[in-house]
């Protein structure tokens, strides 16, 4: 051999076992370290996805009873816009059946009406025209095109106004639902 004792040979073969053996065993508690840190960090991403999980469940949970609740508002108010047009449909339709049976009247303010001839009582207008009426009736046909404009006019007002009311009732709820 190369002149070595051989105790020398022994002892470095022991020494370099010692060292790989070491190494080794450091080696493996290593990487059983890394190993159980990965399982708690696993563990803890674990208990955080649940965690986010549940509070999402319960965020989407309370926004559904709030659309349901949201949902009940927008219908009672349909029903309530659903009666106010049946009672405006009631009115209007007896309001065109008095005008055509002749309770009612609708007439227009005007200025004057000329007449020839005088007036008993009132000699001293010397231009022959004499004030007869400060108003006017309308014809039933034009009486009624003018309530059927009005409405027309009164549907959309109160079309507007539910929409309105809608869109108010819902930004009250969902700023009273964010106060929370």
């Amino acid at each position: 051999m190369l002149g070595w004792p051989s105790h020398f040979w022994v002892g470095s073969v022991a020494v370099v076992a010692a060292l790989v053996a070491g190494y080794s065993l450091g080696a493996s508690v290593e990487r059983k370290a890394r190993i159980a840190e990965v399982a708690t960090l696993r563990w803890e991403h674990s208990e955080l996805v649940a965690e986010a999980a549940l509070q999402h469940a319960i965020e989407v949970d309370a926004m559904r009873r709030l659309e349901q609740s949201l949902r009940g508002d927008i219908e009672n108010m349909q029903a309530q816009r659903a009666q106010e047009i049946a009672s405006a449909k009631i009115e209007h339709d007896r309001l065109v059946a008095d005008v055509r049976a002749g309770h009612r009247r609708l007439s227009i303010a005007v200025k004057s009406c000329a007449a020839t001839g005088t007036q008993a009582g009132s000699p001293s207008q010397g231009t022959g025209a004499v004030v007869a009426a400060a108003f006017a009736d309308i014809d039933d046909a034009a009486a009624e095109r003018l309530i059927a404009i009005a409405r027309e006019g009164d549907d959309a007002i109160r079309d507007l106004n539910a929409c309105i009311g809608a869109y108010e009732a819902v930004r009250r709820r969902i700023n009273g639902a964010d106060a929370r």
